[in-house]
């Protein structure tokens, strides 16, 4: 019964990290499309922070772990291509990283319902 405790605090935990990893990338795909002179961080300070986010996510992770691979691997495409500037594809890639997450959400919705 305690092990369920520790398993809803973990789980509850990676939620949160994992939401705090979406609110990094969009608003680093965010802040790409606002002129630079309004920002207060730097693009590359933008980006790592992102990165960061990714790290602190994967070292929680409690799922399966190729979900994990294909989630790092399209985080860095976006942000590789924030990088050099290509706004609208990272855009686009930005948006396959959430459609990812919603994917893996509820997979591990319905593996906890069954």
């Amino acid at each position: 019964m305690a092990n369920d405790g520790v398993n809803a605090m973990s789980r509850a935990k990676f939620y949160e990290v994992m939401r705090r990893f979406e609110e990094s990338l969009i608003g680093v795909t965010g802040r790409a499309m606002l002129p630079q002179e309004d920002e207060l961080i730097s693009p590359e300070d933008d980006r790592e922070r992102c990165a960061k986010a990714l790290d602190a996510l994967s070292a929680v992770w409690m799922l399966d772990p190729r979900d994990l691979m294909k989630l790092q691997e399209l985080t860095r495409r976006c942000l590789e291509l924030l990088a050099q500037g290509d706004v609208n594809a990272a855009l686009f890639a930005a948006k396959d990283v959430e459609l990812h997450l919603i994917e893996v959400r509820e997979r591990a919705r319905t593996a906890k319902e069954k």
